[in-house]
C-alpha cells in the first residue's frame, strides 16, 4: 500500500491487513478500532451483555481489565447470539461485540466486518459503512507513512489535563470525542509552543474522533 492509497482507501480490512503485515499498529489501537465500529451499531445491542462486551474490550485495551474478565464478557455476548431467535441484524451486532473478546489477539477485523456486512445495513449501505470505518482507522493511526515528532516540553500540565479530559469525557453511547474539548486542547498545545500543523489541524478537524485518536494518543504518550 502506498501513502496515496492509504489516504483514499475505503476498505478497512485491506488497511488492517497491511498494518499488521508492516508491523505498524499496536494491539491496543486495533482493539479500539473494533470497539469504535461496534459503537456505531450500539442501538442494535439492546441487551446489556452486548454493550458490556464492547465496554470490557475498551477497558482491556487500556489495561483496566484482565483477560479472564474480557473473555467472560465476550462469552456472554456470544450466548445471546447463539440462543436468541430475533432480528438477524441485531444478532450479528452481538457477534461483532463478541469478536472483540479474545485476549490473545484483537479481533477487530471480525468485529468491523460483522458491523459493516450485517448490522450496518439497517441504516446505510455496506460500502458507506466501510468508508466510515476506514476514516476511523485514519483517525486512530493517522498517516503511518509519516512520522510526527512531538517535543516533550509541550506536555505542560494544562495540555495533559485537557488531553485526559478529551479521552475521558466522550459522547456516549457513540463514543466520539467532544469537538469543543479537542479544539481547547489544540489551543493549549499551541500555547505551549507546538507548531506542528498536522497535530493542530487534526485536533481541530470536524471529522469523527474516537478513543485512540493518534493526535490525542501522541500527547498522552500512548500507542
Amino acid at each position: 500500500m502506498t501513502e496515496a492509497e492509504w489516504n483514499c482507501c475505503a476498505d478497512p480490512e485491506k488497511m488492517l491487513n497491511w498494518l499488521r503485515d508492516s508491523g505498524t499498529v499496536s494491539d491496543r489501537k486495533v482493539r479500539l478500532f473494533g470497539t469504535a465500529c461496534c459503537r456505531r451499531i450500539w442501538r442494535l445491542l439492546r441487551d446489556e451483555y452486548g454493550t458490556m462486551a464492547v465496554e470490557a474490550a475498551e477497558r482491556y485495551a487500556d489495561g483496566q481489565l484482565g483477560p479472564d474478565q474480557l473473555a467472560q464478557a465476550s462469552f456472554r455476548a456470544y450466548e445471546v447470539f447463539d440462543t436468541a431467535d430475533e432480528d438477524p441484524f441485531e444478532l450479528r451486532a452481538y457477534l461483532a461485540a463478541e469478536a472483540l473478546g479474545d485476549p490473545s489477539q484483537p479481533c477487530a477485523t471480525d468485529a468491523a466486518k460483522c458491523a459493516a456486512s450485517y448490522a450496518a445495513q439497517v441504516t446505510r449501505t455496506e460500502r458507506e459503512e466501510e468508508r466510515a470505518q476506514a476514516n476511523l482507522l485514519r483517525d486512530i493511526l493517522g498517516n503511518p507513512f509519516r512520522d510526527v515528532t512531538f517535543d516533550p516540553t509541550w506536555r505542560t500540565p494544562i495540555v495533559l489535563s485537557r488531553a485526559k479530559l478529551v479521552y475521558d469525557e466522550r459522547r456516549l453511547p457513540a463514543g466520539t470525542l467532544v469537538p469543543a474539548l479537542l479544539a481547547a486542547l489544540a489551543d493549549a498545545l499551541q500555547g505551549a509552543g507546538c507548531d506542528k500543523s498536522e497535530i493542530l489541524t487534526h485536533l481541530r478537524s470536524p471529522a469523527r474522533h474516537v478513543r485512540g485518536c493518534w493526535a490525542v494518543d501522541l500527547i498522552l504518550d500512548r500507542n
